[in-house]
Parts: structure tokens; sequence; C-alpha cells
């Protein structure tokens, strides 16, 4: 789906790096866009980031994702 669709309901925050953006869902889940280079590509960490996503921290450059249970996810 591309982000538009994702981002049309259920977003409770948004952050950002210097080019790019994240959001995280009522879900727990995440959709970033923007500068693959500073976090806007996490197709990497997809998976890790499809729920329990509580809260979101952010350089200029990259994201790191903190999830319930305790564990941290990072990209950019």
């Amino acid at each position: 789906r591309d982000v538009q669709e994702q981002l049309a309901g259920g977003v409770q925050h948004i952050y950002s790096t210097l080019y790019a953006f994240a959001a995280v869902k009522c879900d727990g889940s995440v959709v970033t866009w923007g500068d693959g280079e500073v976090g806007g590509d996490s197709r990497d960490v997809q998976e890790q980031l499809a729920g329990g996503v509580q809260h979101i921290y952010s350089t200029s450059r990259a994201f790191a994702a903190v999830k319930n249970d305790g564990s941290v996810v990072t990209w950019g």
C-alpha cells in the first residue's frame, strides 16, 4: 500500500529526521516516508515495525523505536 493510503487514518504521532518522517499508528505499526538515507526507508526493519511500537526517538539522520516488550529497533 502506498504511504498516502496508510496515513488515511489512525495516526497517533509523527516524528522526523532532517528529510524523513515516521508515523506511529493506533495499532503500534510505523509508516515511514521521505529520504531513505535519513530514515525514510524502513524496509530492512519492516517486520519489526508492524506492531507494538510505543514511541520513536530521532536524531537528524536516524530513528529508534521503543517497542512494548522493551526492545529497540533502529533505522536510518
